[in-house]
Parts: structure tokens; C-alpha cells; sequence
């Protein structure tokens, strides 16, 4: 004798949450909104390349993804990444210290050769962004006792 199977109870409030839906969706109005980081992000992906991560908004839902150290110690650099934005950039710390500095590379394969590198400058402390659909990377370098020498965050 085959086993019966069991029926799910007839949920009320799912049945007017389901229809409820739907008339939303008949006559256009959207059930997400955009959250606020990305309804302020001011470019997106490839448009962010080269742009300034505070200015274009992107700064607001910003993480860290990975940060390495400059050879020698003392200062570092930060990976940031902006979910809203799509893009990342390379951030400085300690943020007040000019012998220091820090870069982003970005490059469109895998291979280890950077297509666009941005350094730090004029005292900003981070860099312009590059889209993160690229390979990134943030490196640092510590300019007075061993400039030129850069150590770098693994390839994202």
C-alpha cells in the first residue's frame, strides 16, 4: 500500500503575499529599491577606472580585502573594494605620513603584467580606482631608506 503524502496547510498570508506581489509587479512598481551606497555611487566598474573613490561615492560601502606591508615595516597598504562601485583601490596607512606611499595596479589577465598602475599623490593617502571585473593588487613602498622596492598584495 503506497504511502500518502502529507499537503502543506493552506497559508492565508502567503497566498496575500504572493497575489500581492504580483499586482505590484502588473503594474511596474519595483520590490527593491537600491541601497543607499549604490544609489550614491557616482560610476560603476570600467567607469570608475581612474576616478577618485571619495568623490565618486564609492568610498561608502568600501572593505578591506587585503592589505600587505612596505618593506621595512612601519606603514602598509589596504586593498579596498566597493561592492556598489565595482571597483578598488589602494589605501595608505598610517594616512599622515609622507614616507610612504602606495599603488593599485590593475591588469585585464592573469598573467602578473600590470595594464594601468596609480601611486598615491598630492597628499590623498589613496589612489584613483581601477574596476575590479580586472586582476588587482595594492602595493607599498617605503620611500625614503628603500624606494623602488614595493611589496604587493596577491593578484585579485
Amino acid at each position: 500500500m503506497p504511502v500518502p503524502t502529507r499537503r502543506r496547510p493552506f497559508s492565508a498570508r502567503k497566498a496575500v503575499a504572493a497575489l500581492g506581489a504580483f499586482a505590484a509587479l502588473a503594474v511596474g512598481v519595483p520590490l527593491a529599491t537600491a541601497t543607499p551606497a549604490a544609489a550614491a555611487a557616482g560610476c560603476q566598474s570600467s567607469g570608475c577606472t581612474g576616478k577618485n573613490p571619495a568623490t565618486m561615492g564609492c568610498a561608502a560601502d568600501a572593505r578591506t580585502i587585503a592589505s600587505v606591508s612596505a618593506p621595512g615595516g612601519g606603514g602598509y597598504a589596504e586593498l579596498r573594494y566597493s561592492p556598489a562601485c565595482n571597483a578598488a583601490w589602494a589605501r595608505q596607512l598610517p594616512d599622515s605620513d609622507p614616507v610612504w606611499r602606495v599603488r593599485i595596479q590593475g591588469s585585464s589577465s592573469n598573467d602578473g603584467t600590470p595594464d594601468v598602475t596609480y601611486i598615491d599623490g598630492s597628499n590623498a593617502y589613496y589612489t584613483l580606482m581601477v574596476s575590479y571585473t580586472w586582476y588587482v593588487r595594492a602595493g607599498a613602498e617605503q620611500t625614503v631608506t628603500d624606494p623602488g622596492a614595493w611589496n604587493n598584495t596577491s593578484w585579485r
